[in-house]
């Protein structure tokens, strides 16, 4: 592993891997050794987690949001840097990465004021840049708008025209009177302005007819010039695509009521996966078919509060596995590994996180992704590095 520390046999070694427990039948053996680091421990909520380069030095980053600050880890020493702080009483809950001013730098979008229960007011949303002036301290703010519950967001370029643009979730609908109703989310698409920090980010509306849309990702779609949009609610998977300025189609893709979405691959065939419902039980897993919807596949029903879903390639077989954690009880992050005869099995990864969130990417530069996870409750920050398969390291071993 060419860029993270390097442990001897003076130091503990925590090993995240354990024997499958099988939710239906299968044939498959434990094969993933993953490798513990802690970045921060007890250290309060954190919200979400990014994996983006911040430096411009060519190795991948680690952005994590908490509720009143958010901070980055250096790679490859993972030395932790302060981008926000809680001078403004911000209660951070999303962001998302982008050069939106064009100078060659990553910059980010950010969601603040989160108070899921007023459905009037707050959901501040801003966009941050880091300046020679700030250095590594806290980035320059500056607003785009605003819109209560604001609860995710995300990049994509919806017309395909190599721009993109901001897509903003809100969790809950705009209280509409004194007493807010089932009024519905509505989800805003913001262009960046030539000016980003000075003019109006023009607005549109995707959709305003869904409920408790608790996360989005972007999706390429056959005919479609730019990416569509794909969004987890309380009416299902849902499919959004630009027909127009201002029109959007919204088309179902999954059944059920996901509270998360998240996209993979199983071999040729793309897949999503969503926490079912809304901080629910169950994962169930959507598989790409000729006509909508996608076929629909429970995974797991045992998830005590799940929130945090990913999909990764981790022995690169072509064929991604999926990583899930939960955050309530039994707290934990497990993977769950595919055969082709729809089994899955599932690895305990780690039970001393109370997942709020994961991301996962190659941090060391060796072809494998590696896992990192956000607690809430547990207050912590960590890497799971990727060791690779256990069962060919062995061998490879016994043959020198």
């Amino acid at each position: 592993m060419r860029n993270a520390p390097r442990y001897d046999g003076r130091m503990m070694r925590t090993w995240a891997f354990a024997l499958l427990s099988i939710l239906l039948p299968g044939t498959l053996e434990a094969e993933f050794a993953l490798r513990t680091q802690e970045l921060m421990g007890n250290a309060g909520v954190f919200m979400a987690v990014l994996i983006e380069d911040i430096n411009q030095d060519g190795k991948p980053d680690i952005v994590a949001v908490q509720e009143q600050r958010i901070v980055w880890f250096e790679n490859p020493t993972w030395e932790r840097h302060l981008l926000a702080d809680d001078t403004m009483a911000q209660s951070y809950v999303c962001a998302a990465a982008q050069d939106i001013d064009g100078d060659g730098k990553v910059d980010l979008a950010v969601g603040s004021a989160w108070r899921p229960a007023d459905r009037k007011t707050g959901g501040v949303i801003q966009w941050m840049r880091r300046t020679e002036a700030t250095g590594r301290a806290r980035w320059q703010a500056f607003p785009i708008s605003e819109e209560p519950t604001t609860h995710r967001m995300r990049w994509l370029d919806a017309n395909g025209d190599g721009r993109r643009e901001l897509v903003v979730a809100p969790l809950h609908g705009r209280a509409r009177g004194a007493t807010p109703g089932d009024e519905g989310v509505r989800i805003l698409v913001f262009r960046p302005p030539a000016k980003p920090e000075s003019e109006t980010w023009k607005r549109e509306v995707a959709s305003d007819a869904l409920h408790v849309v608790h996360n989005l990702t972007p999706i390429a779609w056959k005919g479609e010039p730019g990416e569509a949009l794909l969004t987890a609610s309380r009416e299902g998977l849902m499919l959004h695509r630009r027909a127009a300025p201002g029109t959007w189609r919204m088309d179902l893709l999954g059944e059920g009521s996901p509270g998360e979405v998240k996209l993979g691959r199983l071999g040729s065939r793309r897949v999503a996966v969503g926490v079912e419902p809304w901080h629910g039980a169950g994962l169930v897993v959507y598989r790409e078919t000729d006509e909508l919807p996608w076929e629909r596949m429970v995974v797991d029903t045992q998830l005590e509060e799940g929130h945090a879903v990913a999909w990764a390639d981790l022995d690169g077989d072509g064929i991604d596995e999926l990583i899930a954690g939960w955050r309530r009880g039994k707290y934990g992050v497990a993977m769950y590994r595919w055969n082709r005869g729809d089994n899955w099995q599932k690895q305990p990864i780690d039970n001393g996180m109370a997942t709020e969130d994961v991301a996962v990417g190659d941090l060391n530069g060796d072809g494998l992704p590696e896992i990192v996870a956000v607690g809430r409750a547990t207050g912590n920050a960590r890497i799971y590095w990727n060791e690779g398969n256990v069962r060919e390291a062995g061998r490879a071993a016994l043959k020198q």
